[in-house]
């Protein structure tokens, strides 16, 4: 774990060395190790505490299983996962979260964020905002999802992040078949889109 990397992050802007120190390697804070597929929480589990992605990549995704998974954000370390769910009061993962490649992750008790919040304001702050931006950005997902169609949803995307390199990925991010997949594109690069 590469504390001043952690620092850079928007989640200890303005929070010590010291302080990122101690919250993370006091008791009873828990460090565990997941392989790439491994699954770090399930949809259904309680939310313990603040869990931070401190190395690796995570797929928070949604569905039951299998081929009908639609992963809702890729997330990178350092960084929260599904902070918003820790002072809900029913706190359950409303998704699952899957190691995409090898990761770390620190958890951090419910109760032992209070008091490190009451002690530092910066720290709630952080949390706060974090929580804030998630949620607009499953605001703006929804959205997506329920009023854009396929093909605009793909020209968005590519708009955003350049050309396609994995189909299928691309797929389940979508939430949609390969095939449906290959279809919009097809159609897009016959219409002169892409």
């Amino acid at each position: 774990m590469d504390i001043h990397k952690m620092l850079e992050s928007e989640l200890f802007e303005g929070i010590s060395e010291e302080e990122l120190t101690e919250m993370i390697y006091s008791n009873p804070n828990s460090i565990k190790q997941y392989g790439k597929g491994d699954i770090i929480a399930h949809k259904g589990d309680e939310v313990k505490g603040l869990m931070i992605l401190t190395e690796g990549v995570v797929n928070n995704m949604l569905g039951e299983g299998g081929k009908k998974q639609v992963i809702v954000k890729t997330l990178y370390a350092p960084t929260f996962i599904v902070p918003a769910f820790i002072f809900a009061s029913d706190p359950r993962f409303q998704t699952t979260i899957q190691a995409a490649i090898d990761s770390e992750v620190v958890l951090i008790t419910r109760d032992r964020l209070i008091r490190y919040a009451k002690r530092n304001n910066r720290l709630m702050q952080n949390v706060v905002r974090v929580i804030s931006d998630r949620f607009q950005f499953l605001a703006v997902r929804l959205s997506e999802f329920s009023t854009m169609t396929l093909k605009a949803r793909l020209l968005k995307y590519i708009q955003e992040n350049g050309p396609i390199t994995n189909q299928t990925e691309l797929a389940q991010h979508m939430g949609v078949a390969r095939p449906s997949l290959s279809r919009a594109l097809s159609e897009l690069q016959e219409e002169g889109k892409i």
